[in-house]
C-alpha cells in the first residue's frame, strides 16, 4: 500500500509531520477496536429476535400442510442477526489491518534512520517528549535537535517517495 498524498504524489514534510504527529492517535484507535472486535455485543441478539417477532405479530398459516410462523420468523431474524454481527467484525478487522500497516511503515522506515535521528522522532512523536526533553537526553542542544528532526523527516520523506515511483 503506498501512501500518497492527495495529488497522487509523495509527501510533503508537513504532511510527513502530520504522519508522524497522527501515530499515537491510530495506535490507541488500533488498540481499542482489537478490544472491540475481541469484547464486543453482539449487534443483534436474541432479545432483537424476539422483539421483532413481537412487533410483527405475524399469525401462523399453513402451507402444503406444514406449519410456518414463529419459528420461521425467528431462525430468518437469527440468520439475519449472524450476518451482521460477522460483517461488523470483518469491517473492524480491516480497519485494523490498515491501520496497522500504516503504523509498521512508518516505523520500520524510522529504524532505517540513523540512530540519532530515529532516536530524535521516536521520542519527540511516539514517546511525545517536548524539544527541550528530547535535548536534555540525548545531552545536545535544542537547535541540534531541531536540525536531527529536519533531516530525518526529509529521508522519510525520500523513503515514501522511492517506494511510491
Amino acid at each position: 500500500m503506498t501512501q500518497k498524498n492527495n495529488n497522487g504524489s509523495a509527501f510533503t514534510y508537513e504532511e510527513m509531520v502530520g504522519i508522524l504527529k497522527g501515530y499515537n492517535g491510530i495506535k490507541n484507535r488500533i488498540m481499542l477496536l482489537e478490544y472491540e472486535i475481541a469484547n464486543s455485543e453482539p449487534i443483534l441478539t436474541g432479545e432483537d429476535v424476539i422483539y421483532q417477532m413481537a412487533l410483527n405479530d405475524l399469525p401462523m398459516y399453513n402451507h402444503e400442510n406444514q406449519q410456518y410462523g414463529t419459528d420461521i420468523i425467528a431462525l430468518t431474524y437469527a440468520k439475519k442477526a449472524d450476518r451482521i454481527n460477522v460483517r461488523q467484525k470483518l469491517e473492524l478487522t480491516d480497519e485494523v489491518r490498515l491501520l496497522k500497516a500504516q503504523t509498521d511503515r512508518l516505523e520500520y522506515y524510522i529504524s532505517l534512520l540513523d540512530e540519532r535521528q530515529a532516536t530524535v522522532l521516536k521520542q519527540l512523536y511516539f514517546e511525545s517528549k517536548t524539544l527541550t526533553e528530547t535535548a536534555l537526553c540525548m545531552r545536545i542542544s535544542e537547535s541540534t535537535v531541531k536540525n536531527v528532526r529536519r533531516a530525518g523527516i526529509k529521508k522519510l520523506i525520500e523513503m515514501y517517495s522511492f517506494v511510491s515511483c
